[in-house]
């Protein structure tokens, strides 16, 4: 069974570019079908790139990567339809915390699963 993982390459990052990862490993055949998605929209293929390697077994690693500006609240996806219409969708953002001290708020960067058959 393929894993998915999304994450950025830099943590906590708002206000500018960075890029946000979708690994997807253990993949065979290679045959699938990845997007990434911005609170529910998708988001414009043309950041998007991908590396494809494999291991002994034949499984496939495939690493697809997407520019992206966060903003607290945001919610990112990657979503994965395997050849058998298989789909696991794997979720990322920063929410905001509330810190216990009175007028100051800080945030915290999320990755939270969400696989499984749609």
């Amino acid at each position: 069974i393929p894993t998915v993982r999304l994450y950025p390459d830099e943590s906590g990052v708002t206000g500018r570019r960075v890029i946000l990862n979708c690994l997807v490993s253990d993949l065979f055949p290679p045959a699938a079908e990845v997007s990434f998605w911005k609170n529910g929209q998708p988001l414009e293929p043309v950041d998007q790139t991908a590396l494809f390697t494999f291991d002994s077994s034949w499984r496939y690693t495939v690493l697809y990567h997407a520019q992206i500006e966060p903003t607290v609240g945001d919610r990112y996806s990657c979503l994965v339809e395997l050849e058998n219409k298989q789909q696991m969708q794997e979720y990322w953002g920063i929410v905001p915390i509330n810190t216990g001290v009175r007028g100051v708020r800080d945030t915290l960067t999320l990755g939270y699963g969400g696989y499984g058959t749609h």
